[in-house]
């Protein structure tokens, strides 16, 4: 049985493979380049095709990711939107370089005074001609008087991530299921229930084959005996019955 990948291990490949997203030719040989999702995302979008195996790596993940966008505008408070600061600092770091042809950021925190420009080009597919009501809907970071501190902005591309990696995970599960074939990207034979916990070792199934037939016998055995047992007493009150009614017939002819 093919053991799954764990989803630390998925993470892991994923932030190695995003590290070198700024020179999407490393990528053309990436052992992700046969995962399903990105043979669905060839096939559904006919100018990726035409791409190196690289970028259309990059593109296939970048629809996965879209997905996570939220639904709604950043939320308005003393906070800000986590949810929107997650996916814009993903967007702004890995993506919009790729995509829109973004001069890539030098750094986390170079990133995140990108955000609100990322935010503006996977909402709107471009920054130019966005209305100035619509940036103010989608200004995230833009009034902050200063960079995030260092934790929050690495707590950012750490949930971001991890969001990222799950939705891949799940994504391409669901095509291994589809399919009917094991997955090349996470290890996994089609329609095993649980997509975050390696399959169970081969010996322990028999185990079970084994045990739970021994385990009924043994019940069986038990059960038989009592039987046994319970017919033996009841003959048994059966004969000193009799024993009784005969010695009352005896006294009466006295």
């Amino acid at each position: 049985m093919i053991l799954m990948k764990t989803q630390n291990e998925l993470l892991s490949e994923l932030k190695n493979l995003l590290e070198k997203a700024t020179n999407p030719a490393a990528l053309n040989s990436h052992p992700w380049q046969q995962a399903f999702f990105v043979q669905q995302a060839v096939a559904e979008n006919p100018d990726l095709a035409s791409l190196p195996k690289g970028r259309q790596l990059l593109h296939a993940l970048a629809l996965i990711f879209k997905k996570l966008q939220p639904t709604a505008p950043p939320r308005r408070g003393k906070r800000l939107d986590t949810h929107w600061g997650e996916f814009g600092l993903l967007a702004a770091y890995y993506f919009a370089p790729v995509l829109h042809g973004q001069p890539g950021p030098r750094s986390l925190r170079d990133a995140w005074q990108k955000i609100d420009h990322a935010i503006l080009l996977f909402v709107f597919g471009s920054a130019d001609d966005v209305p100035g009501e619509e940036r103010d809907r989608y200004k995230l970071v833009g009034d902050e008087p200063e960079v995030a501190s260092n934790s929050t902005i690495s707590d950012w591309h750490r949930k971001g991530l991890q969001y990222l990696a799950e939705a891949v995970y799940s994504h391409e599960l669901h095509l291994s299921d589809k399919t009917g074939q094991g997955s090349p990207l996470i290890g996994n034979p089609a329609g095993n229930p649980n997509p975050f916990l390696a399959a169970a070792p081969k010996n322990q199934s028999g185990w079970t084959r084994f045990i739970l037939p021994a385990v009924l016998l043994v019940v069986l055995v038990v059960f038989a005996w009592l039987g046994g047992k319970a017919w033996t007493i009841y003959q048994l009150g059966l004969s000193i019955q009799d024993g009784l009614r005969q010695a009352q017939q005896v006294d009466i002819s006295f």
